[in-house]
């Protein structure tokens, strides 16, 4: 650490010149945060009240050993957390989902309501059409 004589005689400062008033003058303006926008907490998930209420579906991202890329499709039933479907491949077209949904209403029958994210993966068509129309 320098002492405030040395300080001062390097810079030329006078001696009557504290090193507080040297870092005071040569410090930058604070850099304050931005501020947060505060939202509203969202509203809790309704948990069913029986099977095959309400199913949540989502796809997942992994990599192998060989850097290929995975993805795979999740369904589970809400009311006891059950994995009713997952697909794994290199590649999820919107026919294969749509297959592995008419292969899991075949067994459970249908739910009243599927939930999803607001993922690109549900934007296709083929996939719009199959919820508008389900048999």
């Amino acid at each position: 650490m320098l002492s405030v004589s040395s300080e001062c005689s390097r810079l030329r400062l006078e001696p009557q010149t504290r090193l507080s008033d040297l870092l005071r003058v040569r410090a930058e303006p604070p850099i304050r945060p931005k501020k947060r926008l505060k939202r509203d907490k969202p509203e809790p998930l309704a948990v069913p009240d029986s099977p095959n209420e309400t199913w949540s579906m989502d796809f997942m991202a992994d990599q192998l050993a060989d850097s290929r890329s995975i993805r795979t499709q999740n369904v589970l039933d809400d009311f006891n957390r059950e994995g009713l479907c997952i697909d794994v491949d290199f590649s999820l077209p919107a026919e294969r989902v749509v297959r592995s949904l008419n292969q899991i209403i075949e067994w459970r029958g249908q739910p009243r309501a599927i939930r999803v994210d607001n993922g690109p993966e549900y934007v296709s068509g083929t996939l719009m059409d199959k919820c508008r129309n389900p048999r």
